[in-house]
């Protein structure tokens, strides 16, 4: 395939070359650089971390996806002319992979040890999915934990940040104890207090120094939402070398030198919203330091969702596509909800998806305009996974009486009727204002819902 007389796209990044570079490489091949992916486009290069929304776009309107490895070789010589380019990324293993010795999540591999009590069981995680977002996350936890890095994950409500923390644990065996943090959060809770025993007191450790005794990764949930000074109290805790001394009680102590040695498993992993949320404080830089690594989940956008749909109904995982890589999808166990797979239902469920990415859009301020959805509200509205799959398992579970027919009936009997109850409850009733209530029944109408 040649460039000549062919106008190319590009999406992702291209490391050590700039995109005016590409742009006069596509030229100098006799090709048409343009900016956006339409009708018009014969070529689709994929970079490092293409959109794959804009790959399967590609795909499916017969536009020729070439990975920029593939597409470089053939401009710098190394391949000859007469050898056809590859059609997309090489396909490539699962993007999970779990061995009796070993877990994988795509590049990154962990051992994996025997679980113990405090291991999440997997079957918790029937509805989690392996989208894009997600396995960076993943990864990015798994590489903490790797290099025994205290791990700060940042980002918006319902985007995986403690489930992913609990599903890596459950792959790879560890044991995990949760603390909720919040304004009435004291040092007691999480270090340790004395308690009533018998005619006398006795000292009861926290879930932290529990933690380094044993060998447990402890999630510090909302750490913002918590008093700075309480949070300084875990400063030891976040040295390359964990220390903790039990000032509290009997002065026990914790690290090199000291009365318990902190077990080589023994993780720190806390999790916080923006400070933009109501009631957070603003963490410092130098605490925020102390977590060598910094991870921001990314929020779901439409293609997310319709992964999520999908997976509900057929138990499947997506592929990725990363650069000339296309990681095949997670071979894990999964089975779809049969009762959404009814004749018509699952078109109706699948526009779910542009509609929480439309509701979405409709909460943020975007180039200094006041978001068109709740702005009365003293914080934006929040549409994320969890509220999808509420309305997933109100389709598949709620069954109504009909006074028509004088029968009960279930999604696969209405589905119009079906779907359409659980977005008017999930969606149109926690409106606060008609106006508000007004735009989301538009939204609903343009996706016919």
């Amino acid at each position: 395939m040649s460039l000549r007389g062919r106008r190319v796209a590009l999406t992702g990044s291209l490391p050590g070359t700039t995109r005016q570079e590409f742009k006069d490489l596509v030229a100098e091949a006799g090709g048409e650089y343009v900016s956006r992916l339409d009708a018009s486009t014969d070529v689709l290069v994929t970079g490092d971390s293409p959109l794959p929304s804009k790959v399967e776009s590609a795909r499916g309107s017969g536009v020729d996806v070439v990975a920029w490895s593939t597409l470089r070789a053939r401009l710098d010589g190394v391949v000859d002319e007469d050898v056809p380019l590859a059609d997309g990324p090489v396909a490539g293993p699962p993007t999970v992979e779990v061995t009796d010795e070993h877990v994988r999540v795509l590049d990154l591999v962990l051992p994996r040890v025997a679980p113990g009590p405090l291991t999440p069981s997997r079957e918790a995680f029937g509805d989690y999915v392996l989208d894009a977002p997600t396995l960076g996350l993943l990864r990015g936890i798994g590489r903490a934990v790797s290099l025994r890095q205290p791990c700060l994950i940042e980002g918006d409500t319902s985007t995986s940040k403690t489930s992913s923390v609990r599903y890596l644990a459950s792959l790879v065996g560890a044991e995990v104890v949760r603390l909720n943090l919040n304004g009435q959060t004291d040092t007691g809770e999480l270090v340790g207090r004395y308690v009533p025993d018998g005619a006398g007191w006795r000292f009861a450790e926290g879930l932290v120094p529990q933690a380094m005794r044993n060998g447990w990764w402890v999630v510090l949930d909302e750490v913002n939402l918590a008093e700075p000074a309480v949070l300084e109290r875990l400063n030891p805790c976040l040295e390359r070398v964990p220390e903790l001394v039990l000032t509290e009680g009997p002065g026990t102590r914790f690290g090199p030198g000291g009365d318990v040695a902190v077990h080589p498993s023994f993780r720190v992993l806390a999790t916080m919203n923006p400070a933009e949320y109501a009631g957070r404080s603003v963490l410092s830089e130098a605490w925020r330091d102390r977590f060598t690594s910094h991870l921001v989940a990314r929020p779901a956008g439409e293609l997310e969702y319709r992964q999520l749909v999908h997976h509900a109904l057929t138990g499947e995982h997506p592929p990725l596509e990363q650069g000339a890589v296309r990681w095949s999808p997670a071979a894990l166990a999964g089975t779809g909800d049969e009762r959404l797979g009814a004749d018509g239902l699952d078109e109706l469920l699948y526009r779910l998806a542009p509609l929480f990415a439309g509701l979405d859009e409709m909460t943020r301020v975007v180039a200094g305009k006041a978001a068109p959805l709740g702005v009365e509200r003293r914080e934006r509205y929040v549409f994320s996974r969890r509220g999808l799959l509420g309305i997933l398992d109100a389709v598949a579970t709620l069954s109504r009486f009909d006074p028509l027919a004088g029968r009960v009936i279930t999604a696969a009997d209405d589905p119009p009727a079906a779907v359409g109850e659980a977005v008017r409850s999930a969606l149109v009733d926690r409106m606060r204002g008609e106006e508000d209530r007004d735009r989301v029944r538009v939204l609903l109408e343009s996706l016919g819902l």
